[in-house]
Formats: C-alpha cells, sequence, structure tokens
C-alpha cells in the first residue's frame, strides 16, 4: 500500500511540475543583471531590461552602462497581425532620436521609411516581390 502510494505521489509531482513550463506570453519584464568578481564580489548592476506585450512580443529594450544610463534604449510597435510597424530609438533622456516605420501589404514587408529626431524623412526602402 506504501509503495502504491509512492507511486501516486510522484506522478502527481511529475504532472505538475510539466504544467508549470513558462509562456513566454506570461512574461512582462526581463531584467539582465552582472556581477563582476575581478576585484572582490561587486553589487549587482543591471545591464538590460526588455518588456514584452501580452503576446509575448518585445515593446522596449534598454541596456544601461554601469552607471545605470540608458545607452540603448528602443520601442517597438506591432500591427494585428504580429509585424514590426514601428521602431523608436530613444536617447537616455527618452526623446526620439529617429524612428523606422514598416509597412506591410497581405503581410509582406512593402516599404520602411527612416525619420530622424525632428520627424523628417532622409530614407524610404521599397520591397517588390515576384511569386510564384
Amino acid at each position: 500500500m506504501k509503495n502504491y502510494l509512492l507511486v501516486l505521489q510522484f506522478i502527481a509531482i511529475a504532472i505538475t511540475g510539466y504544467g508549470q513550463k513558462t509562456n513566454l506570453a506570461t512574461i512582462k519584464r526581463v531584467q539582465t543583471f552582472e556581477q563582476k568578481f575581478s576585484k572582490g564580489a561587486e553589487e549587482n548592476v543591471l545591464i538590460e531590461e526588455k518588456s514584452y506585450d501580452t503576446l509575448g512580443q518585445l515593446i522596449e529594450l534598454k541596456e544601461f552602462d554601469a552607471k545605470g544610463n540608458a545607452v540603448v534604449w528602443e520601442k517597438y510597435i506591432y500591427d494585428e497581425n504580429g509585424n514590426l510597424i514601428e521602431e523608436l530609438f530613444l536617447n537616455s533622456k527618452g526623446k526620439i532620436e529617429k524612428k523606422e516605420v514598416t509597412q506591410y501589404q497581405n503581410n509582406l514587408k512593402i516599404s520602411r521609411e527612416f525619420f530622424d529626431s525632428e520627424g523628417r524623412l532622409y530614407k524610404k526602402k521599397t520591397y517588390e516581390y515576384e511569386l510564384r
């Protein structure tokens, strides 16, 4: 009888553990810390932070220097099909330095426009497809 109970407990634990896999859509933010040991243990320093929407798509990326200043700051916007339609590149104070806008037709990228910090278009790429 004890063996029977042990087997049931093992199965219950295995099933419970299997059901606890993390789905990317459940993650809101991931922070990456770095700790150096060259001169003894130093405190953890935040070096990267990624934020995700409810679908698990990356919506914001920040990379930091050792002093905690943002050296990379990007925001991403998606359409209803999950296509990346807008990328914002910000400075450490959160001001837009440049923006890239992508347009799609039938889920195919048809153009990409590049704007400066003043919102002026400075470059455009277009894409043409030869379909079968």
